[in-house]
């Protein structure tokens, strides 16, 4: 299964001679490890043979995201180029795209918040002598939260499946909030959902593409909320008034607040302003 949730035959692509590669053992540096083979892992991918025989499941003209096996394990790896001006003290400062999607991991695992497992995170050059940053995470067989809603694995859910999806998106919001995190990237398609399978309306969801993810520090939550309700809008997804306020009510309680009323409303009201909700990239391509 891709990320979306849909097979690989329809959802990767083959690669092609432009798209960006693992960096190759020129000027590598791992920046960051998980496990005790992470530099076997990163000569394993530096391959030219990998990127070849990997499935490609999103391109882009900076990123490119793969799928593949290295030293046992099934990966997602993350690929980034490095080329802008302002690439240079991002990444001294450790602020580039792939470091603060490590970082905002490694927040979700202290807070025991399920997210995709970062591996390894690694730099350097490709065979053009071009800079690039790398991200092997481990892989995850599960639909996204807006493949779930939009297109159901199995069909049409259940109103109690429905109801148990609806409180476990409030519940883990309100997770990242009694953690002192936001995600301001917090949208459907950024949250894969998987099904207990001994109880069918129970969910367990995992936050996945955490660059967004930082310390709260003051900042408004319950942005978060609107948020999720953006990309459903955007690629008409029809969710139910009652699904929105189940979502909203048990954000609330997980949070302690007594006025679930005046959540709903404010949230109401950053949605009414917001204008058009088309997502800028398709989640569904």
């Amino acid at each position: 299964m891709c990320p979306g949730g849909e097979s690989a035959e329809n959802r990767c692509v083959a690669k092609d001679p432009d798209q960006i590669v693992p960096p190759g053992m020129k000027e590598l540096r791992i920046v960051r490890g998980r496990v005790a083979e992470a530099d076997r892992i990163v000569k394993a991918l530096a391959k030219p043979e990998w990127a070849a025989g990997a499935l490609v499941v999103k391109a882009t003209e900076r990123t490119s995201v793969y799928r593949g096996r290295a030293m046992g394990r099934e990966l997602v790896v993350k690929c980034h180029r490095l080329r802008r001006w302002k690439d240079t003290p991002s990444r001294v400062a450790g602020r580039t795209r792939l470091a603060r999607q490590w970082h905002g991991a490694a927040q979700l695992i202290l807070a025991n918040i399920p997210t995709a497992e970062p591996l390894v995170y690694w730099r350097g050059r490709d065979e053009e002598g071009k800079r690039v940053e790398a991200l092997a995470l481990a892989w995850i067989d599960a639909p996204t939260l807006l493949h779930v809603v939009a297109r159901p694995p199995q069909g049409s859910l259940s109103v109690r499946a429905e109801h148990g999806l609806a409180r476990a998106v409030g519940a883990m919001t309100a997770a990242l909030v009694r953690a002192g995190l936001i995600n301001r990237d917090h949208k459907p398609s950024n949250v894969l959902a998987l099904r207990d399978e001994n109880e069918p309306t129970r969910w367990k969801l995992v936050l996945v593409d955490t660059v967004g993810v930082r310390a709260l520090k003051g900042r408004d939550p319950d942005g978060m909320l609107a948020n999720l309700y953006y990309e459903f809008a955007g690629t008409g997804t029809a969710v139910r008034r009652a699904l929105l306020w189940r979502c909203v009510r048990e954000y609330c309680l997980a949070r302690g607040e007594v006025d679930v009323k005046a959540v709903w409303r404010k949230v109401a009201r950053r949605v009414e302003r917001h204008g058009d909700m088309t997502p800028r990239d398709d989640p569904f391509v």
